[in-house]
């Protein structure tokens, strides 16, 4: 099916969504790589050796704008402590600079020239000392073993931002600038947005408004090594005085040892990649209570259904029930109290509207590697500019666009059209019980569209869910508000205020009651519908939060964000439970298990990854993806999941394999049971119905 837009000539910033280009820019300069731009960069003078170095009137002048600068501000300083007859300050900078006592020529232009040299020379000797110990430290690791080399490379990322910080606040920017076109390659690939971000910091005043920058002097980096090779570098540190490679260990890095011999360059490339290192062990070792317990509603609703099945004696119903039966009986292991999170009591129309979605549960098809799922492919055609977010509802009846123009579209993917609610005056007329008044005599059957467009928000809109029983919309946008819509009115219900920046991601809990939103300002926030202030605001990411996920049993949250981590929240005291590493680029999707035992993560890196969350640990890393990855999905029985992104590929996964095999054998194993190619549709959006089949969406580019 596809579905063709009404603007077809509209234009996005699709900066959000483009793929990772293959080389760093400078902010400033568009389409030139940085290795060109470092080439650009000024040359520092050859730096002399201080300890030899004589005051010499008859030195060269330098004629640059720079030097210039500093001999106005030498022959100010002079000239102040002369007015003022500071004779002692003027002769202690005399004899720090190393001049003459007999010299008087200060004043002139050839004595502010000689100053200058000696004051640049001073500044160059303390760049150098930067450049020189970061070069003696990469060639100490490479001539380390293989066994502690992999471990070692991880303290120049660190090291490297903080050398350049360092010269920055010393006002050396031309020396911070040739540091970093000497050794930016060597650091690993996906700290290139990193490094594109910190080549942009050419002023102290810079610093103050970075959040890059502020993160590293907040902050400490986490590196978590053995103890062998801790020994191994301190070693060499020690060997050297004054080294500012040990200072900045001290107080900018913190190190976690481990006993045991070093992890082999598998093992560390696993857990690398996020912005302030790898997470420790021991932070993620509070318990979880992961377990999603039986809908008391669907324990009903099976009894009912038995007990007509035996009435009826329809002993094929009966077999596909018994297996649901049994769940009644047995406690779900680690899960939380039905009354832990406070929900309203719901109504007796929301029990009797779940029904139908009881019914297709029992029908779902059960999948596995020789089973795989039918695929529903929607595309959308002469809107790549235009179109930005796609969601479903659960059932996989209605389809939400959120378009760059802030309008929000709706389709019913059945043949039953979009209807809305009768006039105000019209159902005053009508009875006031539920048990008198049923949903079909309050609607308009008149009021039918195939299409319903929501006006309301003033940017573009990144982000729509729908609520768990599709009567409900949230969405997201640029202008910083998050909105909530009647779907039976079609009408804006309340306008949420509380991000000042660009909100990228919403999600509606299971429970029905709260929904969060991510944003730009790096926190996640937690909201109710029944009043328009967060009742949670979520902080600890160092950068944007890109998206949000709720875990099946409405208890904890999940977050992906630009600092290349993933974080799980506890809803009810706003505490993270658990901090995942290992991604190498922005984490754009997220999806849980229905049993809430796993929790995967995509993105910019082309790479899923599955997370057990009761240890807090990577269960396997799955590589395929030739583009982004946007969207992932799990089965209804947890036996496949699906992932598509920007390379047009649909691929499924055998998470049956994946949790019955090793963690040694795990990465020999091919997980991947078959891709699906569309002509020229990126996959934008994955879900699994009631039914188990898999509904795409994606936009079509020619």
């Amino acid at each position: 099916m596809s579905f063709v837009t009404e603007e077809s000539d509209m234009t996005l910033d699709c900066s959000l969504i483009s793929n990772m280009e293959d080389s760093l820019e400078d902010p400033d300069v568009s389409n030139q790589s940085i290795s060109d731009k470092a080439l650009e960069m000024s040359e520092i003078p050859a730096t002399p050796n201080l300890q030899t170095f004589h005051f010499d009137p008859e030195m060269f002048d330098r004629e640059d704008e720079s030097t210039e600068e500093a001999k106005r501000e030498i022959k100010n300083v002079f000239s102040f402590l002369d007015r003022k007859n500071l004779k002692t300050t003027y002769s202690a900078l005399m004899k720090e600079l190393d001049i003459p006592s007999n010299y008087d020529n200060i004043n002139s232009v050839q004595g502010i020239n000689s100053i200058t040299d000696t004051v640049l020379s001073t500044f160059e000797a303390q760049a150098d000392k930067y450049s020189s110990r970061y070069s003696n430290l990469c060639q100490f690791i490479n001539r380390s073993l293989e066994t502690h080399r992999f471990e070692l490379s991880r303290f120049l990322y660190p090291i490297f931002v903080h050398f350049y910080i360092y010269l920055i606040q010393e006002g050396n920017i031309q020396a911070a600038k040739s540091f970093f076109k000497q050794h930016y390659l060597s650091l690993d690939d996906f700290y290139r947005d990193d490094l594109r971000h910190l080549l942009s910091i050419s002023q102290v005043e810079h610093l103050e408004t970075s959040q890059y920058t502020l993160n590293f002097q907040r902050e400490k980096f986490s590196i978590r090594i053995s103890s062998q090779t801790e020994q191994l570098l301190m070693r060499y540190l020690h060997s050297e005085t004054a080294n500012p490679i040990l200072n900045t260990l001290s107080n900018n890095v913190s190190i976690d040892l481990y006993d045991g011999p070093p992890r082999n360059v598998h093992d560390v490339s696993k857990h690398t990649g996020a912005l302030m290192g790898e997470t420790a062990p021991s932070v993620n070792r509070s318990k979880v209570l992961y377990g999603v317990p039986t809908d008391q509603n669907f324990l009903e609703f099976l009894e009912q259904e038995a007990n007509e099945a035996e009435k009826k004696k329809k002993h094929k119903l009966l077999q596909n029930l018994s297996p649901h039966k049994k769940n009644k009986q047995v406690s779900i292991p680690n899960s939380p109290q039905p009354t832990r999170i406070p929900v309203p009591i719901k109504q007796e129309r929301e029990i009797q509207s779940k029904e139908p979605l009881f019914r297709a549960w029992l029908q779902q098809a059960h999948l596995s590697a020789t089973e795989l799922p039918c695929i529903c492919f929607y595309s959308f055609l002469n809107c790549y500019e235009n179109v930005i977010s796609i969601s479903i509802n659960p059932p996989g009846s209605l389809i939400c666009v959120g378009f760059s123009d802030s309008k929000i579209r709706i389709w019913a993917l059945t043949p039953l059209k979009l209807r809305s609610l009768k006039a105000p005056d019209l159902l005053a007329d009508l009875p006031q019980t539920n048990e008198d008044c049923t949903f079909d005599q309050i609607i308009d059957e008149s009021s039918t569209k195939e299409v319903q467009v929501l006006l309301g928000h003033t940017g573009p809109v990144f982000s729509t869910c729908f609520s768990p029983d599709s009567s409900l919309l949230i969405s997201a946008s640029e202008d910083g508000t998050v909105r909530l819509w009647s779907l039976h009115t079609f009408t804006q219900l309340v306008c949420y205020r509380g991000h000042v920046f660009p909100v990228w991601s919403v999600e509606f809990s299971p429970l029905g009651f709260y929904f969060a939103s991510s944003s730009h300002d790096t926190t996640l926030r937690i909201w109710s519908t029944d009043q328009i202030l967060p009742v949670r605001v979520l902080a600890g990411h160092y950068s944007d939060v890109d998206v949000c996920k709720f875990h099946p049993n409405g208890n904890y949250i999940a977050s992906g964000s630009s600092d290349r981590t993933v974080r799980l929240w506890d809803v009810l005291d706003g505490k993270c439970v658990r901090i995942f590493t290992g991604h190498k680029g922005t984490v754009h999707t997220l999806a849980f298990s229905t049993d809430g035992k796993c929790l995967a993560s995509a993105g910019r890196d082309n790479r899923v990854l599955v997370w057990d969350i009761p240890s807090g640990g990577m269960m396997v890393e799955l590589k395929g993806h030739a583009g982004c990855v946007y969207s992932l999905a799990f089965s209804r029985d947890d036996n496949i999941l699906a992932s598509g992104g920007m390379d047009n590929c649909v691929k499924l996964w055998d998470m049956r394999l994946i949790l019955n095999s090793s963690d040694s054998d795990r990465a020999s194993y091919k997980f991947v049971i078959k891709s699906f190619y569309t002509k020229s549709s990126a996959i934008n959006m994955l879900s699994f119905n009631f039914s188990n089949v898999l509904i795409a969406a994606g936009i079509y580019t020619n």
